[in-house]
């Protein structure tokens, strides 16, 4: 299976109806049949957001039940190393493109493993794609030809070609250079 780090950003597009956007329904149709590679933090960033809009009438259990569903369905690996590895490699990163340590760990499993980085959050989207310099494939963003309306999306369950920084190719369906 071609892993995909998938961060907080994308995942909670699929949770809140006003944060909804084709891109994130794009990635969450391209991850069919592949694994969501997140960082140690994201289960606890995604339930933070989903307490926080509960308690704010924002959701309510319904919505968070499906979400809940949505992300049973999906195969989530959390990635995770000893915690003076995980300050060596995520600090260095943060300093270098002045992230919070949170968005760091996405970029650094990302780098890691090889795998295409999905996220809505433009400030990782810059430094993915300033790491892209560096031999890495950073950043699925969809092409202006792959994107259909969410309903869909979901309907169809349609592949969705995205495209890894300059390079127009299928990051899901590609592995990057070892």
């Amino acid at each position: 299976m071609t892993g995909v780090v998938v961060d907080a950003s994308v995942a909670l597009a699929w949770c809140f109806p006003d944060e909804a956007s084709a891109y994130a329904d794009a990635v969450l149709v391209a991850l069919e049949g592949r694994t969501v590679l997140v960082p140690a933090v994201w289960p606890l960033e995604i339930t933070n957001a989903v307490a926080v809009a509960e308690r704010r009438k924002r959701i309510g259990p319904p919505e968070v039940r499906r979400f809940i569903e949505l992300l049973e369905g999906l195969t989530i690996r959390q990635d995770a190393l000893p915690v003076a590895a995980s300050v060596s490699n995520i600090l260095p990163l943060a300093r270098e493109h002045g992230l919070s340590a949170y968005d760091a760990s996405y970029l650094e499993v990302a780098i890691r493993h090889g795998a295409p980085l999905a996220t809505l959050d433009s400030g990782l989207e810059k430094a993915a794609e300033k790491q892209a310099s560096k031999n890495y494939r950073p950043h699925c963003r969809p092409n202006s030809s792959g994107i259909a309306p969410s309903s869909l999306l979901r309907e169809q369950r349609c592949h969705v070609r995205l495209s890894c920084g300059a390079q127009k190719k299928d990051p899901v369906a590609t592995q990057p250079p070892s």
